[in-house]
């Protein structure tokens, strides 16, 4: 991005020119948003769309979390994606692979400011983190929105995790509830993620308080409650 490069990032890429490994470069573009595409590939017959979960990324592009229960429109523009990560899922499966399959996706302007589909960014042939938040739509009731976010943690924030969030919670409006998915310490060592998922009546209500969890954890290091 960008003219200039850092020197962080040029001395990386010698690093890896000295290595004789390959350096791939792409366009600085508009992100709009972006999705996991999620299938399930068999050793026989079809591979199967489980479904898709809309990535949240800040604005480094680092992914965030994942929202769940996406509705018919919404998949409907993801649809040119779907299918031809229905056709990267056949093809994987003629390599020999069964298993789970995420495969990211980014809708973007491009520099006429027309919207446009990169239908694949990265193919992992695993589960991904997408495909664990969609696990999480069993637990909802009919209509009911959700969120599955993780952000960094660090001891010297001096509370527990999970009084942090408490208070976060309190301080939002609405009903959403705020369920902490990691718990404050293993083996007595704070954990350097932790995961929250979000649960909402609508879809106005999640992203507000998407909102709310992101900018308590922008602000953490100076808040105290």
């Amino acid at each position: 991005r960008g003219t200039l490069v850092a020197t962080q990032v040029r001395d990386w890429a010698q690093k890896r020119f000295a290595c004789q490994q390959p350096l791939f470069l792409e366009p600085w573009v508009q992100r709009t948003a972006e999705a996991g595409l999620q299938f399930e590939i068999p050793q026989q017959g079809e591979p199967e769309f489980v479904g898709l979960a809309l990535l949240r990324c800040d604005d480094r592009g680092q992914y965030r979390g994942s929202r769940i229960c996406v509705d018919a429109q919404t998949q409907e523009t993801w649809q040119p994606a779907i299918e031809v990560g229905q056709c990267v899922a056949e093809r994987v499966q003629h390599a020999a692979y069964f298993g789970p399959l995420g495969i990211d996706a980014m809708q973007y302007r491009d520099a006429r400011g027309e919207l446009q589909c990169r239908p694949i960014q990265d193919i992992n042939a695993r589960y991904t983190m997408g495909r664990l938040a969609l696990g999480f739509a069993r637990f909802l009731k009919p209509e009911q929105v959700a969120s599955w976010l993780h952000f960094p943690w660090k001891e010297s924030y001096g509370q527990p995790f999970s009084k942090w969030l408490k208070c976060v919670a309190d301080m939002q409006k609405s009903s959403t509830r705020f369920i902490a998915t990691s718990p404050d310490q293993i083996n007595g060592q704070a954990l350097r993620l932790v995961n929250v998922l979000l649960i909402s009546e609508t879809t106005e209500e999640l992203y507000q308080a998407e909102e709310t969890l992101m900018r308590a954890v922008s602000t953490l290091a100076e808040t105290a409650c």
